[in-house]
């Protein structure tokens, strides 16, 4: 409902939105189940759920997601919390865009397409790495999307660790290993491993 409703408005930051958090599930869905059932905006809402194989629904959400990604906003993310989460939340940085659909890439295999977006974020220079965990995300350069929940308990989701983690990943499959070398020394100085 929130999609068609953003269709309809034109808002496409909601769409950007909704993209990231279908990723963001049925990453998930088809990572533990395989093919799931999945309804598309054209399918008969009366009808049952049709059950699709995992590669149509990544390509469908890579499709979507890549569509979007220009609609993002091109900002650090961080914390998601207080009076103006909503907002936040509702205009997903291009950063976090990004990285769901280098995962979403990687999931098909296709490295190759995955190093350009990763890259992007690490070029940034809205991020870095830091020795450890970091608490109030909206000041750290380590975190690029958490939530906080009304008990003030934060989850984070996504790591400039992470993001170095999958491109060191996409450049040792991709026969750079050391460029992945390289990405792994940093994390293992930073973190003091």
């Amino acid at each position: 409902r929130l999609q068609s409703y953003a269709e309809e408005s034109c808002q496409y930051p909601i769409l950007t939105l909704c993209d990231i958090v279908d990723a963001l599930a049925y990453e998930d869905l088809t990572t533990f189940f395989g093919d799931v059932p999945y309804r598309t905006k054209d399918d008969d809402p009366f009808s049952g759920l049709p059950r699709l194989s995992t590669s149509d629904i990544i390509n469908n959400l890579i499709a979507r997601l890549s569509q979007s990604l220009s609609y993002a906003d091109d900002r650090k993310g961080g914390e998601i919390s207080g009076t103006t989460g909503l907002d936040y939340f509702a205009n997903p940085t291009s950063d976090l865009a990004s990285l769901i659909l280098a995962e979403l890439y990687m999931s098909k295999g296709n490295y190759q397409s995955a190093v350009p977006l990763l890259a992007g974020i690490i070029n940034s220079g809205r991020y870095s790495i830091k020795g450890s965990p970091t608490r109030s995300a909206l000041n750290s350069s380590e975190i690029l999307f958490s939530l906080t929940n009304s008990e003030a308990v934060e989850t984070i989701f996504r790591t400039f660790t992470d993001v170095l983690l999958l491109k060191a990943e996409c450049d040792y499959m991709i026969g750079n290993s050391s460029s992945a070398n390289d990405l792994i020394d940093q994390i293992i100085i930073a973190k003091g491993i």
